[in-house]
């Protein structure tokens, strides 16, 4: 079997030189250049390009996560101090509210201490 295979390729050695070439060319421009190959109309760089960007948009969404979470933090703050604000006032609402009933029992007072 190995003498045919050998008398073969002496006889045909110039086509096997060729084909052998052949395959070894189209190997290389196969492979060659794979930096730039084409795949859904954009190269691997701009597929990089567009991961960095993504990775950058990312960060920023990030950041602008926990300036929210601050920003929350803050009205929650304020909410709080409003609360307690109306709730004193509420309180010396009140206050006045007494104030003013006592000021008129008094006036009452004085209406039926200049009556008598």
């Amino acid at each position: 079997m190995y003498e045919k295979i050998k008398t073969f390729i002496n006889r045909h050695k110039y086509i096997c030189a060729c084909i052998v070439i052949m395959v070894i060319l189209c190997t290389a421009i196969l492979f060659s250049g794979r930096k730039n190959i084409l795949d859904d109309g954009g190269t691997i760089d701009s597929v990089r390009e567009q991961l960095d960007r993504i990775e950058e948009t990312k960060s920023n969404i990030g950041g602008t996560t926990n300036a929210i979470k601050d920003s929350i933090g803050s009205l929650e703050n304020r909410v709080s101090e409003i609360e307690n604000s109306i709730n004193g006032a509420t309180g010396t609402s009140s206050r006045i509210d007494d104030i003013i009933g006592e000021c008129e029992i008094i006036l009452e007072e004085i209406r039926n201490q200049s009556t008598e």
